[in-house]
């Protein structure tokens, strides 16, 4: 596709989810990592669990985090900005989390107070280190912390996401897909009658019950 030309080399941005171990959280930022790639951005996704998925997603770079200091400190430096849910803090303790608001542009995801340096800080920042009218398109993004993620709680997440890069973020060709992009290796449903059930996740009460899978696995078997 066609990108904006005036998106330069240096805009390189980073996204650090509420849950980096977590599977839904992850796929949830992957939404707005793949909507800043096809905006012409270069995207990295920390989230370890889907690092065995990268081929899967080409047009985002995946990589592994470890939440030390020594870790935030590099992830900052390899991009112009980082998203990261403000919920980070609770990782460390309270003496570096006014070094973390300079490390990182706090989102709208988490829970936790925002403290510390807020977009003033960064927008000041970036500005020094971009072209005018880059620095222009990127105040929307850089000005995350300021809205909500939900606007229509009647729509799911995945479209509460899209409208939000479309309307806060100003994005173009918005979509509420993660972008997976399957190897040529791989054939459509090959396995047509074959079913995949994932039980659990990371939150032991969003688990159905042993009784509930059972019985789904049974109409599936009987349907299929």
């Amino acid at each position: 596709m066609q990108v904006k030309k005036d998106i330069e080399k240096a805009a390189s941005i980073g996204l650090i989810p509420i849950k980096a171990g977590a599977l839904g959280d992850s796929l949830l930022y992957l939404i707005f990592a793949n909507n800043l790639a096809r905006n012409g951005y270069s995207v990295t996704l920390y989230s370890n669990v889907l690092i065995s998925m990268q081929e899967f997603f080409p047009q985002v770079t995946i990589c592994n985090i470890d939440f030390t200091k020594d870790e935030m400190e590099r992830i900052s430096q390899k991009h112009l900005f980082v998203l990261a849910d403000n919920s980070i803090t609770q990782l460390f303790e309270d003496a570096f989390h006014e070094r973390l608001s300079e490390l990182f542009v706090f989102t709208f995801y988490g829970k936790t107070r925002l403290i510390g340096k807020g977009a003033a800080f960064h927008k000041t920042r970036v500005k020094s280190l971009v072209s005018e009218a880059m620095f222009e398109k990127l105040l929307p993004i850089l000005d995350v912390s300021n809205h909500s993620i939900v606007t229509n709680r009647t729509l799911t997440m995945a479209d509460n996401i899209a409208l939000f890069c479309e309307k806060i973020w100003q994005l173009k060709n918005v979509t509420k897909e993660v972008g997976v992009i399957l190897p040529e290796y791989l054939k459509y449903r090959c396995h047509s009658k074959r079913v995949i059930i994932h039980p659990t996740s990371g939150n032991v009460y969003k688990n159905w019950s042993l009784k509930k899978f059972i019985k789904l696995a049974r109409l599936l078997k009987a349907k299929y």
